[in-house]
């Protein structure tokens, strides 16, 4: 999960994927990527190119970006039942891959 920092990833989480890069760390893993921001359209794009050069196994169904963040949470700390069904869907898919 990445949030979203001047309209791409944070430079730290960038910088350690990109370590991986001459390794096999992620090659064939099922990973899940969920971006949670304002946007995130930008942040979730670089990290779905660098999980696929680093060949991570991830499809549509196991990506899911979180716009408008900040409003899906209440103030009791509660998730809106949209995103919740949207993350439950995505874990569900991926323990299956």
């Amino acid at each position: 999960t990445t949030p979203e920092y001047v309209f791409s990833l944070p430079g730290v989480l960038k910088n350690a994927l990109e370590w991986t890069v001459s390794t096999r760390v992620w090659a064939d893993k099922p990973v899940a990527l969920i971006t949670a921001a304002a946007s995130g359209e930008k942040a979730h794009e670089s990290l779905q190119l660098i999980m696929k050069t680093i060949e991570a196994k991830f499809d549509e169904s196991t990506t899911l970006l979180i716009q408008g963040a900040k409003g899906k949470v209440g103030k009791d700390e509660k998730v809106d039942e949209q995103t919740t069904k949207q993350l439950s869907d995505l874990l569900t898919t991926l323990l299956q891959k």
